[in-house]
């Protein structure tokens, strides 16, 4: 099943463990020579990548398609910062951001937040086949394709070309910057709400 823009419903589990990492890219006692380094990203956040990405980088330029937008039941899991800028795009509280465009999805070790879909899959934002909020749109959408269980084998990533007309056109992403990509989605993590805030799936 390709990824596209959105976590299968049906792989929830899997979703859990490929977000937990740990982010240490801000420690400012590292050398900034070895932060601008491909090999030392790798070694150090065990950043995996096919062949090709490692040497030369992948082309990819979004056409905002919409098609990682809908096709079938997903999750788009949102980070606190993901909300406040969604809720200010739309010039809304973060509350009723919340209240209207999000569900609670309970995963375990919480109820994690992520964007509601319209009936036929369709991710709420999507309007006439656009992004809505696309200046603002989430982490995990903006750093599409570039996750690492896509860039990981020359498969995975030929396979996700095959439904996003992006992905091998247009610009040439480093290395560096598609390990930027993978390090960001790392550290944006999932927005869990209070205890309180009720039971269930909706909110």
């Amino acid at each position: 099943m390709p990824f596209l823009g959105r976590f299968p419903s049906g792989q929830r589990g899997q979703t859990v463990n490929l977000l937990a990492y740990a982010f240490e890219g801000s420690n400012p006692s590292l050398p900034k020579n070895l932060l601008a380094s491909r090999r030392f990203f790798t070694v150090a956040w065990q950043v995996t990548m096919f062949k090709e990405a490692e040497n030369s980088g992948l082309r990819f330029s979004c056409v905002q398609c919409g098609g990682c937008c809908t096709g079938s039941p997903g999750y788009v899991w949102l980070s606190e910062e993901d909300i406040q800028r969604l809720a200010d795009a739309f010039a809304l509280s973060r509350e009723v951001f919340i209240q209207t465009y999000c569900i609670a999805v309970d995963i375990g070790e919480g109820r994690a937040v992520s964007l509601s879909e319209k009936e036929g899959f369709d991710c709420i934002l999507l309007v006439e086949g656009r992004c809505s909020a696309y200046e603002a749109r989430p982490v995990q959408c903006r750093t599409y394709p570039f996750w690492e269980e896509i860039v990981s084998s020359e498969t995975s990533w030929r396979e996700e070309a095959k439904h996003c007309p992006g992905i091998g056109k247009g610009f040439l992403h480093s290395p560096e910057s598609i390990v930027q990509r993978i390090l960001s989605r790392r550290a944006a993590g999932k927005y869990f709400l209070p205890d309180d805030d009720g039971e269930g799936g909706t909110l």
